[in-house]
């Protein structure tokens, strides 16, 4: 088991916000899980839009926040499934949603990942926290395995 490792980025516009995520994306594996975490409209969706580029999603399919449909499904050089638990009210309302089915076979990207009452999906993921700094500049802590964090820009 390797190290873990936290990064820092800042970055001062969604396009930045979005090469960040690329760059992880570009590291990770099937069954590697990504729990971000933040305040609304601080840039989850479009970190999550990077990370699926990063990942071989086309650059013309549009990735949106499935805040209606829970999941939404990308097919890059691996699977992709981003889940958004903006919407969920309870711990049985995530049961049965089935963010955690078909995951050893796909990345998993978590938006609002601090609605998960349990610490078993965490211990073998990615926590990313995106906090606003001014209207324009984001604030991006990404804590993982060092293995999974390299070649990321840093401040």
């Amino acid at each position: 088991m390797s190290a873990l490792r936290e990064v820092c980025i800042t970055t001062s516009s969604p396009d930045q916000t979005r090469k960040a995520g690329a760059s992880l994306g570009r590291n990770l594996e099937t069954g590697d899980m990504v729990f971000l975490t933040g305040d609304l409209g601080t840039g989850k969706t479009v970190f999550t839009q990077g990370l699926c580029h990063g990942l071989g999603v086309d650059e013309n399919v549009i990735v949106r926040s499935p805040s209606f449909a829970i999941i939404n499904e990308y097919t890059g050089s691996r699977l992709v499934r981003h889940v958004d638990l903006y919407r969920v009210e309870s711990d049985d309302e995530l049961e049965t949603v089935g963010i955690f089915d078909s995951g050893r076979e796909s990345v998993t990207i978590i938006e609002w990942a601090d609605k998960l009452k349990s610490t078993r999906p965490w211990s073998r993921g990615i926590a990313v926290t995106i906090t606003d700094l001014s209207e324009t500049q984001r604030e991006i802590r990404i804590k993982g395995p060092e293995e999974k964090l390299e070649n990321l820009p840093t401040r």
